[in-house]
């Protein structure tokens, strides 16, 4: 493993070759424009500071460390980012891609691909599968976590079949709010009760997504395990197009009424 200063000796660039990295807190004091990884499945552990890693091409595992509020850039590739305490910015840009939060307020931000999101560590956080067809996991049940978070929704156009649309677990009425964004307003939503609906989830993502669904929430593992079955619980519309936003598990619309927040 190298890590070599860039001309403006304010970063650490990797090489091609699939890299095992664990940054130590003078680098990421000395090196404040971030860790920056090239080609190569890498392997980053970062340290107890604030730290910035790019992982860029490849299937990165990417794990913000002890400590520090870091911000982690998946790239591209179908990258596994994680982050344990501190408030922390994952984003896994593109490819599918696997992010969970840690214990303290974090912002998770899959992009695009068809992403799942874990904000199961605790804390305040917001998730966001952005563009694709995500699964979200809002805590991990298992945790007693009562954090509020908050869940934010676009419309992609053309979505008219509930295996396309964003599927929203662990959901806790009164306490989650799911955050409107393009414009859209509590007024464009149109909310539909569904039961026994069939669904199929199946990850073409990083081997370790297999590994972890069990681990995000065992008690929803015959849910999100990747194997058919079936959902009730709310469909999210937006009212005038028809298009669907989202499914949220075993929760009804009556329960999501209040639930909405323009951001």
């Amino acid at each position: 493993m190298v890590l070599t200063p860039d001309s403006s000796g304010l970063r650490l660039i990797g090489d091609a070759s699939s890299e095992t990295v664990f940054v130590t807190s003078q680098q990421a004091t000395d090196f404040p424009e971030g860790i920056f990884m090239l080609e190569g499945d890498d392997t980053v552990t970062g340290s107890s500071l604030n730290d910035l890693i790019y992982g860029n091409q490849g299937e990165d595992l990417i794990d913000g460390g002890l400590g520090g509020n870091d911000t982690i850039y998946g790239g591209q590739g179908k990258d596994l980012l994680g982050s344990t305490s501190g408030d922390n910015i994952l984003l896994g840009n593109f490819d599918n891609d696997l992010l969970t939060g840690g214990a303290g307020n974090d912002q998770l931000f899959g992009g695009q691909g068809d992403d799942l999101i874990g904000g199961e560590g605790g804390g305040n956080d917001t998730l966001s599968g952005d563009l694709g067809r995500d699964i979200i996991l809002g805590r991990n049940t298992l945790f007693s976590d009562t954090n509020r978070k908050l869940y934010l929704l676009q419309a992609e156009p053309n979505v008219f079949n509930v295996n396309s649309a964003d599927l929203i677990g662990n959901f806790l009425v009164g306490v989650d709010q799911f955050g409107l964004t393009g414009g859209l307003t509590a007024n464009d939503i149109a909310l539909e009760e569904i039961q026994n609906v069939s669904i199929t989830i199946n990850f073409d993502g990083n081997q370790a997504f297999q590994d972890l669904i069990g681990i995000l929430d065992p008690s929803s593992s015959t849910l999100f395990s990747g194997l058919n079955g079936s959902i009730s619980g709310t469909l999210i519309r937006e009212a005038s197009t028809g298009t669907m936003i989202g499914v949220v598990a075993d929760v009804t619309p009556e329960q999501l009424q209040n639930s909405f927040i323009t951001v």
